[in-house]
């Protein structure tokens, strides 16, 4: 299956918050993700078991020719320069999201 990197956008805002004090980062590229692959059906598996319904169709759809299967980052550098890695996992950061909306839809 396809696997794919998903960041916390707090832990995304932490990293931005520090680029700026950072010389060592001038003219360099970096990676801020969590770098852990994660496979999609894993993913949406988390978020119904985290929301308590749905019935993923997994399959339904076939892949598009070329598509790519795995899109995950190197975050090396930015641990290196900026001493910054991703501390939210993905189940805390799926909890947050869907209690977020749930307060939202809830007003």
């Amino acid at each position: 299956g396809q696997l794919r990197d998903f960041l916390y956008v707090d832990d995304l805002v932490e990293a931005v918050r520090i680029l700026p004090d950072c010389e060592a980062t001038a003219g360099e590229v970096l990676n801020v993700a969590s770098g852990a692959p994660v496979s999609i059906r894993a993913m949406i598996e988390s978020v119904q078991r985290l929301v308590g319904s749905g019935t993923p169709a997994f399959g339904e759809v076939p892949y598009r020719p070329g598509e790519n299967m795995e899109l995950y980052a190197n975050t090396a550098l930015a641990k290196k320069l900026l001493g910054w890695e991703a501390r939210t996992g993905l189940d805390e950061g799926l909890k947050r999201t869907i209690e977020y909306y749930r307060e939202r839809l809830e007003q």
